[in-house]
């Protein structure tokens, strides 16, 4: 019988089992082990404590394939700053860097993770809500907390308070943050007002609104200025106005009996007379201020002892200011002897003194000679007109002790109606006499006061300082109404005058000198009541003729700016004035110039223009 199919298969396979055993090599294959390894991410930066990152490992044999279950160990080279889970977490602990490393057999890997925490929020700690004097600090400082997101402390933030109501100040207004994350300073409450004061406190690099405090101040009184606030006044002069102050309680009532101590804070000044008690109405002046040699800002400050006085120190404030008044002659005549040049040179310089502030340039075209409708005036080139021009002729009037010299404007300035154009002539008859009295300079700067605009500007309409006109039929309590000049009138004695309506002005009347009359009416003090007033209309030949306060008051009411402490020392009891006193005068009369009057046009020309009322 044959052999089947099934059965031959099946002998060759056992026939060839011996040979599939024995194989054609003598080695296995190698195995798989760790040979690199990938951590994503492959670095971390923490901006706050606490925050975490996972981080994953991928581990690859040594034929670059992915090794499934490869084992990996986590560890962290700084524990202090980042810690690392055995399943790879990374977590933040302080500001520091370390290196985490990931093992795996023999291959590992290390990452840089940085801890550094970022500001993301200012925290009031405390110092909220206080209350407490006035220039005192508060009895609990102000505490603020820097935070990361994660609301752990920051060490070494930057942080800078300011008052942002009440002008307080702070013991460190620029501080940073200890380890606790908190930062603190004293508060000084201003002493400004009374009240809700704030400030406010803000982190370098944390963007956002500050963190703010509020207070409230009390006080025990109020220092305030009374008198004397931001002037200007001319280099190494007395200021016009004593710098004031009043002392009040917090309900208002004037503080009596109270020094008060003046002191130069800056710009090179000095005072007298520093340590003042207030009177009955709370009110302490210092003597004087004169600020600085070099134009710039002065400062003084007033201040009172003890705490919770609102406004103390008090400050003033005042600008030292350069002379900038010019005064130019133009001769017309001959040369000028000594006596007459030096009289020129001494009323120029007194009036600069007293008048220091500049009037705005007037440009002019070439003014031929005869401006003003006067045939002797010489002629001018085109400029900038600063400040005043004068002519000037020594000529033959009307023999000797009649008119010694007449004097006025004869061009003003369209806006301020201030003088531009003056004439003045001198009678060569009696210039012997003025030097011989030694009168001359007297007489010079009375007349140059003239052209300034002493009495001859008063009654402009837009000045109108003159009241209650006299002629020479008609006698009037004729007086000077602006304030100023009324102020100073008082200051130098006249709270006692009962003569009239102040101040005086000359109206001819019974008690005048004779000879008064046109020329001499209401452009002078009065004679019987100012008498050796350089402006009245007489010059005393036994006596110095001082130009007072009182004339350099009256300059500025008309609108310049003067230095009262250029003038002359005068005053007076003006109510034991019933008449002139006896003396040997010299009459001024018919010395203001009532010639024709004009102005300039756009082109800077001279126009003619309407009487505006007398200039007498």
């Amino acid at each position: 019988m044959r052999p089947s199919r099934l059965a031959l298969l099946s002998l060759v396979a056992a026939a060839l089992l011996p040979l599939a055993g024995s194989g054609c090599s003598s080695s296995s294959e190698p195995a798989r082990v760790a040979a690199t390894i990938t951590v994503t991410p492959s670095s971390v930066s923490f901006t706050a404590v606490g925050q975490t990152q996972q981080l994953a490992a991928l581990v690859k044999d040594q034929f670059g394939d992915t090794l499934p279950g490869a084992v990996v160990a986590w560890s962290t080279g700084n524990a202090a700053a980042v810690t690392v889970s055995a399943s790879g977490l990374a977590t933040a602990v302080a500001n520091g860097t370390a290196q985490v490393t990931v093992t795996s057999g023999s291959a590992s890997h290390a990452v840089t993770v940085t801890v550094a925490q970022a500001p993301a929020a200012l925290v009031r700690v405390s110092g909220d809500g206080q209350t407490g004097l006035v220039g005192q600090a508060l009895a609990q400082p102000l505490v603020v907390r820097v935070d990361d997101a994660n609301a752990h402390p920051i060490q070494g933030v930057t942080v800078t308070f300011t008052a942002t109501t009440g002008s307080g100040s702070f013991g460190t207004a620029t501080t940073t943050t200890g380890s606790n994350g908190q930062a603190q300073t004293a508060w000084t409450l201003g002493t400004a007002a009374v009240g809700a004061q704030s400030a406010a406190a803000v982190a370098t690099g944390l963007a956002g609104s500050p963190v703010s405090f509020g207070a409230t101040g009390t006080g025990t009184a109020i220092l305030s200025v009374y008198a004397g606030a931001n002037q200007t006044g001319l280099v190494g002069y007395a200021l016009n106005v004593r710098p004031a102050v009043r002392l009040t309680d917090m309900g208002g009532t004037p503080q009596a009996g109270v020094s008060v101590t003046f002191a130069v804070a800056s710009g090179g000044g000095s005072a007298t007379g520093t340590t003042v008690t207030t009177n009955g109405d709370g009110v302490a002046q210092v003597a004087s201020w004169s600020v600085g040699s070099s134009a710039g800002t002065n400062r003084m400050t007033a201040s009172v002892s003890g705490t919770g006085v609102v406004g103390n120190p008090t400050s003033f404030a005042a600008t030292a200011a350069e002379a900038a008044f010019n005064i130019t002659i133009t001769n017309a005549g001959p040369a000028f002897s000594t006596d007459v040049q030096n009289a020129f040179t001494a009323a120029i310089a007194k009036w600069q003194r007293v008048i220091f502030g500049d009037v705005p340039d007037v440009a002019i075209p070439a003014l031929d000679a005869g401006w003003c409708g006067l045939a002797w005036t010489p002629a001018i080139p085109a400029q900038n007109l600063d400040d005043v021009i004068i002519a000037v002729k020594v000529d033959s009037m009307d023999g000797p002790g009649n008119v010694l010299g007449s004097a006025g404007f004869c061009a003003v300035r369209t806006d301020s109606r201030l003088p531009a154009l003056g004439i003045m002539r001198l009678d060569t008859a009696d210039l012997a006499v003025l030097i011989a009295a030694g009168r001359l300079a007297e007489t010079i700067t009375h007349e140059m006061g003239h052209i300034l605009g002493f009495g001859t500007l008063w009654s402009d309409a837009a000045i109108n300082c003159v009241q209650d006109l006299s002629s020479s039929g008609t006698v009037l309590d004729t007086y000077f109404s602006c304030p100023r000049a009324v102020a100073m009138f008082d200051s130098i004695g006249g709270t006692s005058y009962t003569g009239g309506h102040k101040v005086p002005v000359e109206n001819c009347g019974p008690a005048s000198p004779a000879g008064c009359g046109e020329g001499t009416v209401n452009g002078h003090w009065r004679e019987p009541v100012l008498e050796e007033e350089l402006m009245t209309g007489y010059i005393s030949v036994g006596e110095a003729n001082p130009l007072s306060r009182l004339s350099a008051a009256g300059m500025e009411d008309i609108g310049y700016r003067v230095n009262y402490a250029g003038a002359d020392s005068y005053s007076n009891t003006f109510s034991l004035r019933a008449g002139g006193a006896a003396g040997l005068r010299l009459f001024l009369g018919g010395d203001i110039y009532d010639g024709p009057l004009f102005t300039f046009d756009r082109a800077g020309r001279l126009v003619p223009v309407v009487r505006r009322g007398t200039r007498r």
